[in-house]
């Protein structure tokens, strides 16, 4: 039992620096727009899943949510939430990344996930 937490602390420990090397489109807002919808092709693998960035000020409520209705798409939000297709927090950093991946092993597909700062 403890050989296999320590294998899955090592997967874990090991994907971030991925996440934090991958090179991330930014999120662009419409002009005194509060959301935008950013679009992509999914992958199963998240290394070469899409990757995003976004800028925010500290403090000011960020809302993301996976729009495509059949429950294969999610994302993870770099030191924030893994495997997630709706989230709400607090941002405490200025700099936001994320990717966004199929959860099940599928052919790839599209998807729109809906990014609200407040």
């Amino acid at each position: 039992m403890r050989r296999i937490a320590l294998i899955l602390s090592a997967a874990l420990v090991s994907a971030t620096p991925a996440l934090a090397a991958q090179s991330c489109k930014p999120v662009h807002f419409a002009h005194g727009a509060s959301s935008a919808i950013v679009r992509g092709i999914g992958e199963f693998d998240a290394t070469n899943a899409p990757c995003f960035s976004l800028g925010v000020r500290p403090g000011q409520i960020v809302s993301m949510r996976v729009l495509n209705p059949d429950g294969n798409m999610a994302f993870s939000i770099y030191d924030v939430a893994d495997d997630v297709d709706s989230y709400s927090w607090r941002a405490t950093s200025p700099h936001i990344r994320f990717i966004v991946f199929e959860t099940l092993r599928a052919p790839t597909n599209p998807f729109e996930v809906e990014v609200m700062v407040h």
